[in-house]
Protein backbone atom coordinates (compact mmCIF):
# COMPACT_ATOMS: atom_id res chain seq x y z
CA UNK A 1 0.00 0.00 0.00
CA UNK A 2 0.99 3.30 -0.57
CA UNK A 3 2.46 4.93 2.76
CA UNK A 4 1.40 8.71 1.92
CA UNK A 5 -1.81 10.26 3.47
CA UNK A 6 -4.00 13.06 2.24
CA UNK A 7 -1.91 15.42 4.18
CA UNK A 8 1.28 14.25 2.52
CA UNK A 9 -0.40 14.92 -0.64
CA UNK A 10 -1.46 18.31 -0.51
CA UNK A 11 1.98 19.58 1.08
CA UNK A 12 3.73 18.07 -1.77
CA UNK A 13 1.23 19.92 -4.15
CA UNK A 14 1.85 23.13 -2.06
CA UNK A 15 5.77 22.56 -2.80
CA UNK A 16 5.43 21.95 -6.01
CA UNK A 17 3.37 24.78 -6.91
CA UNK A 18 5.85 27.03 -4.83
CA UNK A 19 8.71 25.67 -6.62
CA UNK A 20 7.01 26.14 -9.73
CA UNK A 21 6.50 29.54 -9.42
CA UNK A 22 9.85 30.68 -8.28
CA UNK A 23 11.05 28.65 -11.73
CA UNK A 24 8.78 30.81 -14.18
CA UNK A 25 9.68 33.77 -11.95
CA UNK A 26 13.02 33.24 -12.03
CA UNK A 27 13.37 32.31 -16.05
CA UNK A 28 11.36 35.96 -16.81
CA UNK A 29 13.68 37.68 -14.73
CA UNK A 30 16.96 36.22 -16.36
CA UNK A 31 15.94 36.78 -20.05
CA UNK A 32 14.90 40.21 -19.15
CA UNK A 33 17.95 41.43 -17.14
CA UNK A 34 20.26 39.51 -19.64
CA UNK A 35 19.58 38.32 -23.11
CA UNK A 36 20.40 34.88 -24.32
CA UNK A 37 23.85 34.87 -26.75
CA UNK A 38 24.77 31.35 -27.16
CA UNK A 39 23.20 28.00 -28.19
CA UNK A 40 24.11 26.45 -25.43
CA UNK A 41 22.26 29.40 -23.43
CA UNK A 42 19.38 28.50 -25.45
CA UNK A 43 19.20 24.78 -24.96
CA UNK A 44 19.44 25.20 -21.19
CA UNK A 45 17.06 27.49 -21.17
CA UNK A 46 14.43 25.54 -23.12
CA UNK A 47 15.06 22.70 -20.67
CA UNK A 48 14.27 24.34 -17.69
CA UNK A 49 10.62 25.86 -19.35
CA UNK A 50 10.13 22.23 -20.83
CA UNK A 51 9.33 20.99 -16.77
CA UNK A 52 6.60 23.24 -17.04
CA UNK A 53 4.15 21.41 -19.40
CA UNK A 54 5.76 17.72 -17.38
CA UNK A 55 4.23 19.74 -14.42
CA UNK A 56 0.81 20.88 -16.03
CA UNK A 57 0.48 17.46 -17.82
CA UNK A 58 1.65 14.88 -15.76
CA UNK A 59 2.18 15.63 -12.02
CA UNK A 60 -0.24 18.25 -10.99
CA UNK A 61 -3.17 16.31 -12.57
CA UNK A 62 -1.22 13.02 -11.02
CA UNK A 63 -1.43 14.93 -7.41
CA UNK A 64 -5.21 16.04 -7.88
CA UNK A 65 -6.66 12.55 -9.11
CA UNK A 66 -4.92 11.00 -5.68
CA UNK A 67 -6.32 13.76 -3.64
CA UNK A 68 -9.51 13.84 -5.32
CA UNK A 69 -10.10 10.09 -4.49
CA UNK A 70 -9.15 10.52 -1.22
CA UNK A 71 -11.05 12.97 -0.05
CA UNK A 72 -14.08 11.03 -1.68
CA UNK A 73 -13.47 8.43 -0.06
CA UNK A 74 -13.01 10.44 3.43
CA UNK A 75 -16.05 11.80 2.66
CA UNK A 76 -17.92 8.77 2.18
CA UNK A 77 -16.65 6.88 5.58
CA UNK A 78 -19.95 5.94 7.54
CA UNK A 79 -18.06 5.64 11.32
CA UNK A 80 -21.89 4.19 12.52
CA UNK A 81 -21.47 1.47 9.76
CA UNK A 82 -17.64 0.52 10.58
CA UNK A 83 -18.33 0.66 14.37
CA UNK A 84 -21.33 -1.87 13.95
CA UNK A 85 -19.24 -4.15 11.66
CA UNK A 86 -16.50 -4.64 14.50
CA UNK A 87 -19.32 -4.99 16.88
CA UNK A 88 -20.68 -7.80 15.16
CA UNK A 89 -17.40 -9.35 14.60
CA UNK A 90 -16.81 -9.26 18.17
CA UNK A 91 -19.69 -10.56 18.84
CA UNK A 92 -19.57 -13.34 16.42
CA UNK A 93 -15.72 -14.36 17.95
CA UNK A 94 -17.99 -14.19 21.39
CA UNK A 95 -20.18 -17.05 20.82
CA UNK A 96 -17.72 -19.37 18.58
CA UNK A 97 -15.75 -19.47 22.08
CA UNK A 98 -19.09 -19.79 24.36
CA UNK A 99 -20.29 -22.66 21.87
CA UNK A 100 -17.22 -24.22 22.70
CA UNK A 101 -17.17 -24.09 26.24
CA UNK A 102 -21.13 -25.17 26.01
CA UNK A 103 -19.99 -28.28 24.16
CA UNK A 104 -17.22 -29.17 26.88
CA UNK A 105 -19.41 -27.89 30.09
CA UNK A 106 -22.17 -30.56 28.06
CA UNK A 107 -19.66 -33.92 27.65
CA UNK A 108 -18.08 -32.88 31.27
CA UNK A 109 -21.69 -32.98 33.07
CA UNK A 110 -22.83 -36.03 30.82
CA UNK A 111 -19.62 -37.80 31.81
CA UNK A 112 -20.34 -36.91 35.55
CA UNK A 113 -23.76 -38.45 35.51
CA UNK A 114 -22.71 -41.63 33.94
CA UNK A 115 -24.13 -41.25 30.57
CA UNK A 116 -22.30 -44.15 28.32
CA UNK A 117 -21.19 -41.83 25.12
CA UNK A 118 -19.30 -39.68 27.62
CA UNK A 119 -17.33 -42.07 29.14
CA UNK A 120 -13.29 -42.70 27.78
CA UNK A 121 -13.93 -46.21 26.30
CA UNK A 122 -10.15 -47.09 24.94
CA UNK A 123 -9.05 -47.54 21.27
CA UNK A 124 -11.92 -50.46 20.86
CA UNK A 125 -14.28 -48.78 22.23
CA UNK A 126 -15.05 -51.30 24.71
CA UNK A 127 -16.88 -50.45 28.26
CA UNK A 128 -19.14 -51.71 30.39
CA UNK A 129 -21.58 -49.40 28.97
CA UNK A 130 -20.93 -49.16 25.26
CA UNK A 131 -22.91 -46.57 23.32
CA UNK A 132 -24.33 -48.23 20.76
CA UNK A 133 -24.91 -47.12 16.79
CA UNK A 134 -28.80 -47.25 17.59
CA UNK A 135 -28.32 -45.05 20.16
CA UNK A 136 -26.50 -42.54 18.69
CA UNK A 137 -28.72 -42.83 15.78
CA UNK A 138 -31.06 -41.25 18.04
CA UNK A 139 -29.06 -38.95 19.18
CA UNK A 140 -28.51 -37.91 16.27
CA UNK A 141 -31.83 -37.44 14.97
CA UNK A 142 -32.87 -35.46 17.90
CA UNK A 143 -30.04 -33.35 16.96
CA UNK A 144 -31.41 -32.65 13.85
CA UNK A 145 -34.72 -31.79 15.10
CA UNK A 146 -33.07 -29.38 18.10
CA UNK A 147 -31.09 -27.59 14.81
CA UNK A 148 -33.94 -27.16 12.97
CA UNK A 149 -35.59 -25.29 16.23
CA UNK A 150 -32.79 -23.39 16.49
CA UNK A 151 -32.78 -19.18 15.43
CA UNK A 152 -31.38 -18.62 12.39
CA UNK A 153 -28.63 -16.32 14.03
CA UNK A 154 -27.65 -19.66 16.09
CA UNK A 155 -28.28 -22.15 13.28
CA UNK A 156 -25.63 -19.80 11.22
CA UNK A 157 -23.05 -19.92 13.90
CA UNK A 158 -23.15 -23.63 13.99
CA UNK A 159 -22.15 -23.43 10.64
CA UNK A 160 -19.50 -21.20 11.51
CA UNK A 161 -18.00 -23.48 13.96
CA UNK A 162 -17.92 -26.63 11.43
CA UNK A 163 -16.21 -24.47 9.25
CA UNK A 164 -13.67 -23.30 11.32
CA UNK A 165 -12.72 -27.05 12.41
CA UNK A 166 -13.25 -28.45 8.94
CA UNK A 167 -9.66 -26.84 7.82
CA UNK A 168 -9.26 -29.35 5.00
CA UNK A 169 -12.50 -28.19 3.95
CA UNK A 170 -13.44 -31.71 2.67
CA UNK A 171 -16.80 -31.60 4.71
CA UNK A 172 -15.46 -33.98 7.57
CA UNK A 173 -14.19 -33.13 11.10
CA UNK A 174 -11.75 -35.50 12.54
CA UNK A 175 -11.26 -36.40 16.20
CA UNK A 176 -7.70 -34.54 15.96
CA UNK A 177 -9.37 -31.19 14.84
CA UNK A 178 -12.34 -30.67 17.36
CA UNK A 179 -9.00 -31.34 19.92
CA UNK A 180 -7.15 -28.77 18.35
CA UNK A 181 -9.80 -26.28 18.88
CA UNK A 182 -11.23 -27.29 22.43
CA UNK A 183 -7.22 -26.66 23.11
CA UNK A 184 -7.53 -22.72 22.35
CA UNK A 185 -9.67 -23.14 25.66
CA UNK A 186 -7.58 -25.69 27.45
CA UNK A 187 -4.31 -23.14 26.87
CA UNK A 188 -6.38 -19.73 27.98
CA UNK A 189 -7.97 -19.04 31.53
CA UNK A 190 -6.39 -19.17 34.89
CA UNK A 191 -5.86 -22.67 35.57
CA UNK A 192 -9.21 -23.07 37.71
CA UNK A 193 -11.57 -24.87 35.01
CA UNK A 194 -10.07 -28.73 35.17
CA UNK A 195 -12.87 -30.20 33.19
CA UNK A 196 -10.66 -28.90 30.59
CA UNK A 197 -7.72 -30.83 31.04
CA UNK A 198 -8.08 -33.44 28.01
CA UNK A 199 -9.97 -31.57 25.06
CA UNK A 200 -9.09 -35.40 23.23
CA UNK A 201 -11.23 -37.00 25.22
CA UNK A 202 -14.17 -34.37 24.90
CA UNK A 203 -13.28 -34.48 21.57
CA UNK A 204 -13.86 -38.37 21.19
CA UNK A 205 -16.95 -37.95 23.51
CA UNK A 206 -18.87 -35.34 21.36
CA UNK A 207 -18.08 -37.51 18.16
CA UNK A 208 -19.37 -40.59 19.99
CA UNK A 209 -22.67 -39.05 20.93
CA UNK A 210 -23.74 -38.34 17.09
CA UNK A 211 -21.21 -41.04 15.22
CA UNK A 212 -24.98 -43.24 13.84
CA UNK A 213 -22.35 -44.41 10.86
CA UNK A 214 -19.53 -45.71 12.77
CA UNK A 215 -16.85 -43.26 10.77
CA UNK A 216 -15.84 -41.53 14.07
CA UNK A 217 -15.57 -38.29 12.40
CA UNK A 218 -18.40 -35.52 11.90
CA UNK A 219 -20.27 -34.60 9.14
CA UNK A 220 -22.19 -31.53 8.80
CA UNK A 221 -25.10 -32.97 9.83
CA UNK A 222 -23.46 -34.61 12.65
CA UNK A 223 -21.48 -31.45 13.76
CA UNK A 224 -25.33 -29.34 13.70
CA UNK A 225 -26.62 -32.40 15.47
CA UNK A 226 -24.08 -32.69 18.07
CA UNK A 227 -23.87 -29.00 19.24
CA UNK A 228 -27.93 -28.64 18.90
CA UNK A 229 -28.04 -30.97 21.74
CA UNK A 230 -25.53 -29.08 23.83
CA UNK A 231 -26.81 -25.55 23.09
CA UNK A 232 -30.61 -26.32 22.86
CA UNK A 233 -32.89 -26.75 25.61
CA UNK A 234 -30.48 -26.05 28.69
CA UNK A 235 -31.83 -25.52 32.36
CA UNK A 236 -31.40 -21.82 33.20
CA UNK A 237 -28.57 -23.08 36.24
CA UNK A 238 -26.40 -24.63 33.66
CA UNK A 239 -26.30 -21.44 30.93
CA UNK A 240 -25.11 -18.97 34.35
CA UNK A 241 -22.81 -21.56 34.88
CA UNK A 242 -21.47 -21.54 31.00
CA UNK A 243 -21.07 -18.16 31.21
CA UNK A 244 -19.02 -18.06 34.87
CA UNK A 245 -16.56 -21.24 32.79
CA UNK A 246 -16.58 -18.69 30.02
CA UNK A 247 -15.12 -15.41 32.41
CA UNK A 248 -13.21 -17.30 34.02
CA UNK A 249 -11.12 -18.74 30.59
CA UNK A 250 -10.73 -15.12 29.67
CA UNK A 251 -9.68 -14.16 33.36
CA UNK A 252 -6.19 -15.21 32.97
CA UNK A 253 -4.98 -13.70 35.86
CA UNK A 254 -7.49 -14.93 38.07
CA UNK A 255 -7.93 -11.47 39.27
CA UNK A 256 -12.03 -11.59 38.56
CA UNK A 257 -12.21 -9.07 35.98
CA UNK A 258 -11.71 -9.09 32.34
CA UNK A 259 -9.38 -5.96 30.89
CA UNK A 260 -9.25 -5.23 27.24
CA UNK A 261 -5.87 -7.04 26.85
CA UNK A 262 -7.40 -10.28 28.36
Amino acid sequence: GNPLTTTHYAFIAQILNFWQAICVTSLIISYLSRPIESWKEVVLYLLAWAEWPAMIMYAVPLLIRRLTVRNSIGAEVDYAVISQVSLEAKESLLRYYIRLVQLLTFTHRAAESGESWAIDQGEAGEATKAWKQVEAHAAWKRGLRRFDSLPNFHRQGIWHLFESWDINNDGTVMVDEIAKNLQVLTASGSGCCSIFKNPRLMAESLVRLVDHDGTRQLSWDKCRAAVALAISNRPPQELREDIHTFFEIIDEDGDGRITVFE
